[in-house]
């Protein structure tokens, strides 16, 4: 008998739905993404990055890197064609709390917002850390209003909050 190969001739990502913003310490993820690969007869094949046929290679995600290229490949009948897209890895905020409160959480009418011993807790992808909070982290302290006020922590895009009163 007589085998007809339909050769690939190239492969291209497919769309822009593959994973391309890791964390530190974040495993590869191809349960996304697809490549097309365009053979010598015929229709372009759209193929998901986790089909047995693709290999994904040059991962690491232990440091932050603004632009890692990352090599798709797609092997069929014992012949690799490649290509290849780039993912960032930054080491990203994942959790916010407060430490330490201030050790000030009663002021008098106008007085300000003393952050002495205010700290916060923060979990990135390359481990916690605990931070002192300064005042370009915090919003919502109004010195002209009595009561008690939700003070605002923001560190890395997330936030967490503490108490005081006026």
């Amino acid at each position: 008998p007589i085998t007809i190969v339909n050769d690939v001739r190239s492969i291209v990502m497919h769309g822009t739905s593959h994973k391309v913003l890791y964390n530190v310490g974040d495993a590869l993820d191809t349960s996304v993404g697809e490549i097309e690969v365009t053979r010598a007869v015929g229709s372009a094949e759209v193929v998901a990055l986790n089909d047995g046929r693709v290999a994904v290679t040059g991962f690491d995600s232990s440091a932050e890197v603004a632009s890692l290229p990352l090599t798709v490949t797609f092997t069929e009948n014992g012949i690799p064609a490649t290509t290849t897209y780039n993912v960032e890895v930054r080491d990203m905020v994942t959790s916010l709390t407060m430490g330490d409160l201030l050790n000030k959480t009663v002021y008098k009418y106008n007085e300000p917002l003393d952050l002495t011993g205010a700290t916060i807790n923060v979990v990135r992808g390359s481990g916690s850390a605990t931070i002192q909070v300064t005042s370009d982290m915090v919003s919502g302290y109004k010195p002209a209003i009595l009561g008690d006020q939700t003070i605002t922590v923001t560190y890395g895009g997330l936030t967490t909050s503490f108490v005081v009163t006026v």
